[in-house]
Order: C-alpha cells, then sequence, then structure tokens
C-alpha cells in the first residue's frame, strides 16, 4: 500500500509541478526524488491508506487525479487536495493538506455520502483569492448527484452550498468580476429544467437569479462560456430532447435577471434547435464572441453528384446579442470524418455541390462543383485527406498543395482550371491556405466543458 501510494504521489507531484522529465531505460522505472516536504505529505497519505482507505479521485470533469494541489487561502501556496473512498456511512472523503514551514499537516476532511465523487473545480467564487473547493457527489446508482462548496479561512473549511444539480459551470454572469456558479437542473419525470446563479454574499452562496431551460431536455451534453456580441456574458447550454433533437439555451443577465435570450414561451424550447446533426456553439472566427451553429442540408443535386452518397451539410454562423439580435457571422463546410472545414464565399451560396469519394486507398477526395448551370456540375475545387504511407508525396502530385497535417494524415487541396466557371465562384491557392482550417476536436464531443 506505501509503495502504490508513492507511486502516485511522486507522479501526482510531477505532473502538477512539471518536475519531471521522461527518460529511456532503467531510468523510465526509477521514481523521482522526494523534497522533505513531500515526505511528509507520503506519510500523512499512507496514514490514511492505512485505516482501510483506498483513492477515489473525480470520476469526471477536467480534475480527475487522486491528488491535486490547488492555493486555497490565497497565500500564494498550494494545499494538497486528496481523494479516497472508506467503508461506512459516509464512504467519500476528501483530505486536505496545507503546507507549514518545510511539513504538511492535515487541515480538513471532508466527508460525504455517495458511490463516487463524480467531479472536482476549484474557483474563487469570494473574490479573496484564495479557491473554493466546488465537490460534486454521485448518491445511489448515478442518476442523483449532489454538490457542496467548500471555502478555506483561518485554517479550516466551511461549507457555503449543498443542493443537488444535474451539470454546472463558473463563470462571472451577473458581471459583478467575481466567479458566479451556475447549476442546472433537469426533473427526469415532466423534463423540466431550470438555470440558477449563486453568488457569494454574507458568508454563503445565495441565489441570484434563474430562469428556466427549454422543456423535454433528456440529457445535458455540453457547456460553454463566453461573450455576446457587445460582451455581454453568456452561458451556452446545448442538451438532448429525444433521440434526434438538439439544443441549445443561451443564458445572460439581461436588466439585472438571468434570460433563456432565446426561449419560444408558445413551444418552451429554444430557438436554436438542431435536427439530426451535432455541432457545438465556438468562436468560430476567433473575435471573442461565441457564434452559434445554424446547419442547413444540401438538397437535391446540390447534395451530392449520387442519391447514394452520404448528406452534406453547411453551417451557417451567427451571434447575438442581449436583445436576441441574430448578426450573420460565416458560412462553413465541417468534414468532421476527416477533421477539416472550408470557410465558404458569399458569392457561392446555392451555386454548389458537394462529393466525396475514396480514390485509392489511403485518400479520400471532397469534390467542390458549381451547379449554376443547367448542364452537369463542374469541379473545380477538390481536397484531400491522405492517411496512406507516401501521404507526403502524394500531397504534392500534379496540380495539388499541401495545406496543413493533422495525426497521421496530410490535408492537401486541388484548383481545377475548368471553362464556364464564373469569376465569383472561382478561388485561388492563397485563399484556400486562409480559409481551409483543422477543426478541433473538443467542437463536436459531448464532454460537457466549461
Amino acid at each position: 500500500m506505501k509503495a502504490k501510494s508513492l507511486v502516485v504521489l511522486a507522479l501526482s507531484i510531477c505532473f502538477v509541478l512539471g518536475a519531471c522529465s521522461f527518460q529511456s531505460g532503467e531510468q523510465l522505472y526509477r521514481l523521482p526524488s522526494l523534497t522533505s516536504d513531500q515526505l511528509e505529505l507520503r506519510k500523512l497519505i499512507d496514514d490514511v491508506l492505512s485505516m482501510g482507505a483506498e483513492f477515489a479521485p473525480p470520476v469526471s470533469g477536467l480534475n480527475r487525479q487522486s491528488i491535486q494541489f490547488n492555493d486555497l487561502d490565497g497565500d500564494g501556496v498550494n494545499e494538497a487536495v486528496a481523494f479516497f473512498r472508506v467503508q461506512g456511512e459516509n464512504p467519500l472523503k476528501i483530505y486536505v493538506f496545507a503546507k507549514t514551514g518545510d511539513t504538511y499537516v492535515t487541515k480538513s476532511v471532508i466527508q460525504h455520502p455517495g458511490e463516487s465523487i463524480d467531479s472536482v473545480m476549484y474557483s474563487d467564487l469570494k473574490g479573496n483569492g484564495g479557491n473554493e473547493i466546488i465537490a460534486g457527489w454521485q448518491i445511489g446508482d448515478g442518476a442523483v448527484k449532489a454538490i457542496s462548496v467548500y471555502s478555506m479561512e483561518n485554517g479550516s473549511l466551511s461549507e457555503l452550498l449543498n443542493s443537488d444539480f444535474t451539470a454546472y459551470t463558473v463563470f462571472d454572469l451577473s458581471g459583478d468580476k467575481r466567479q458566479d456558479l451556475m447549476l442546472l437542473r433537469v426533473n427526469k419525470v415532466d423534463l423540466t429544467g431550470v438555470a440558477e446563479v449563486y453568488t457569494y454574499s454574507g458568508n454563503a452562496l445565495l441565489l441570484n437569479s434563474s430562469a428556466r431551460t427549454s422543456d423535454g431536455i433528456e440529457s445535458i451534453r455540453r457547456i460553454k462560456t463566453g461573450h455576446l456580441s457587445g460582451g455581454t456574458p453568456t452561458v451556452l447550454v446545448s442538451s438532448n430532447i429525444g433521440k434526434s433533437l438538439l439544443v441549445t439555451d443561451v443564458f445572460a443577465y439581461r436588466d439585472g435577471k438571468l434570460t433563456n435570450l432565446l426561449l419560444n414561451n408558445r413551444s418552451g424550447v429554444s430557438d436554436e434547435t438542431v435536427r439530426q446533426y451535432y455541432v457545438y456553439a465556438m468562436d468560430i472566427n476567433s473575435d471573442g464572441i461565441i457564434d452559434l451553429p445554424m446547419p442547413v442540408q444540401l438538397s437535391g443535386a446540390a447534395n451530392a453528384a449520387s442519391p447514394d452518397e452520404e448528406e452534406y451539410w453547411i453551417i451557417k454562423w451567427r451571434c447575438y446579442d442581449v436583445n436576441a439580435k441574430q448578426i450573420p457571422v460565416i458560412t462553413t463546410y465541417h468534414n468532421f470524418q476527416d477533421g477539416w472545414y472550408l470557410v465558404l464565399p458569399d458569392e457561392w451560396d446555392k451555386k454548389f455541390s458537394i462529393s466525396s469519394k475514396n480514390t485509392v486507398i489511403g485518400e479520400r477526395v471532397t469534390v467542390f462543383s458549381y451547379t449554376g448551370v443547367s448542364a452537369a456540375p463542374i469541379e473545380f475545387l477538390k481536397i484531400y485527406t491522405l492517411s496512406a504511407e507516401a501521404k507526403r508525396e502524394r500531397a504534392t502530385i500534379g496540380n495539388r498543395f499541401a495545406v496543413f497535417n493533422l495525426a497521421e494524415k496530410v490535408v492537401a487541396a486541388e484548383i481545377l482550371d475548368v471553362d464556364g466557371l464564373p469569376d465569383s465562384m472561382r478561388i485561388n491557392a492563397d485563399q484556400v491556405m486562409s480559409r481551409l482550417k483543422q477543426i478541433e476536436k473538443e467542437w463536436n464531443t459531448g464532454e460537457i466543458l466549461g
């Protein structure tokens, strides 16, 4: 048990503090040397483990280490936070060890019932320089979750909030320069939900304002924080409605109250609803404003060269201000399978089709064709995704040119010099290089991110 704790502690310290350098051979298996204070911390952890405890790190979220380091009291020195499970009435334990001089001491122990520690986040909710511990707990079979917020002051932890939740995030929504806690709750029976914002006041986290979510939500897939046009802070919550709908609720403060800006009061659902196409809000043009996607399926001849081919969609991006005014941004075609997207010129609107095919092993090509004529579509741009062994060589065959490298892939393009193509549809190599971009992995995942 002590050997196991030493390995976990050493690796945790290395990854958190950046103290390890990886080497080959026998050195790879040597534990890094620990300082005297780290050895004292190991002893404290060994004492907990010797009482029958086992490590039980959070099962979700960004912080999943068994031992984590964070400044809880704002003195510039990190406390060590360790996660355990024991047998008994309150099996989940969070130990806080504080550094005092050249040693560590046990400062506080959090105890809670439940199956596992769902997640943990650290944030300065009080605005005093120290970070509060925000801990989620999975109760029973995991369907019910509780959340607690703890603050360290005068060397001990006090509880600021205890509640139930479906999902949560931390962001300065109220604009007071302090972080707020947003809790989202969805009733699994009638599928109604609420978003609540809690702010620190009078030694507690108090409900500041609330707003309803879209009706019919079955699960929350993603949370995104950012700013609307005009700079208003916002939280965007994307959720499943039924098996084939994705709805995005846009929350912001308006006239001093939390508001679901796009909620349609007649339907009970946000107007930001997408059917069977999972792409999420993001800052698509890197201007500091969160943009929302409106996928539009290409229809008829514009959809593909053959009715047997896959469906093709373009995405019309737009942002909103706090008054729910819609502002067009850009239009893109996202190829999630191959990991790239193309920013489409406005002049191409409703005048092109998309088709894809595998030409040879390890080479997939996406073809853009002009459809503004009664004759057969005119191919004018090809984008290649190359994964074969000779991918770099194949990226420059003929008139092809490499645009960027992905993991194990090269993305290349070819501009076709064809007759009958209007100038408004023509694109040059520099434009392709600036408009063809890599898709970040998180953009179409279901992870809940702040």
